[in-house]
């Protein structure tokens, strides 16, 4: 009779609880008179367990001269046992997903194709929330509506160009990188968002490939790239100075580019 109490208790029941239900089983339907003594506790601490017991469907109980008490057969016992772990089971999952961030897959996406590219670029753009950093010579002008979308939401555009078309109406950070008239446009399109995701495209005249991730070491490696390319536009202009260039970026901030 201890082991079947001791499961019971396993079970949520109290040691109480779990001593009237083997009582029941044992004896059959009873008063509270009859499982006190059988009990050999307080009359009060059997009650409040019955009362408890009865709402909590473990037991049943019948009204008449006298109230007596019956468990509830093993069987349908269980299968409360059953549905209450699994509710709790359940209940107990979402509340450590709402309390513990969780983590996120980390993935890669290789795409062609110009629609892939374009669709891309669109949504990595729209997960945006701080900041953008982009180093391209495609000619940006059928994204400028996206662009100026995004920073009127108080998202900073930091571009990297030397395609002197895309300066025209885009309100962002503007770098232009020296470009000699022979040089070949729209081969690449380099863009880190909230340094979580980065996309690289490139083009050659048979190919568009791309590459779309939310790996850190490889967002870091292409956030690098583009500061990079900043730094040496701006230490052109100011050769004399000999000083840090900072822009006052996420990358700054996170100290990521030293």
């Amino acid at each position: 009779m201890k082991d079947v109490k001791n499961y019971l208790i396993n079970f949520g029941l109290s040691k109480t609880e779990a001593s009237v239900y083997t009582i029941l089983l044992k004896i059959g339907r009873a008063n509270g008179y009859q499982i006190t003594k059988e009990l050999g506790i307080s009359k009060s601490t059997v009650y409040q367990a019955l009362n408890s017991m009865c709402k909590n469907g473990y037991i049943f109980m019948y009204s008449g001269v006298t109230k007596e008490y019956e468990a509830k057969d093993p069987k349908l016992l269980f299968l409360d046992f059953e549905k209450n772990y699994s509710e709790n089971k359940k209940g107990l999952e979402e509340a450590i997903n709402k309390l513990v961030p969780k983590k996120e897959t980390t993935f890669f996406y290789r795409f062609e194709e110009k629609e892939n590219i374009r669709k891309t670029i669109y949504e990595i753009i729209n997960l945006a929330q701080r900041e953008i950093y982009i180093s391209s010579d495609f000619d940006l002008e059928e994204y400028q509506e996206l662009f100026l979308k995004t920073i009127s939401k108080g998202i900073r555009i930091i571009l990297v160009t030397n395609n002197r078309k895309n300066g025209i109406n885009l309100k962002s950070d503007l770098y232009y990188e020296n470009c000699f008239t022979n040089c070949i446009l729209n081969t690449k399109f380099l863009i880190v968002v909230d340094m979580k995701y980065c996309s690289v495209i490139t083009c050659s005249k048979y190919q568009i490939n791309g590459i779309y991730t939310n790996d850190n070491i490889f967002t870091e490696i292409i956030l690098e790239n583009i500061y990079r390319k900043i730094e040496k536009i701006e230490n052109k202009k100011e050769e004399l100075l000999k000083r840090d260039i900072k822009v006052s970026s996420l990358c700054e901030v996170s100290n990521i580019m030293g």
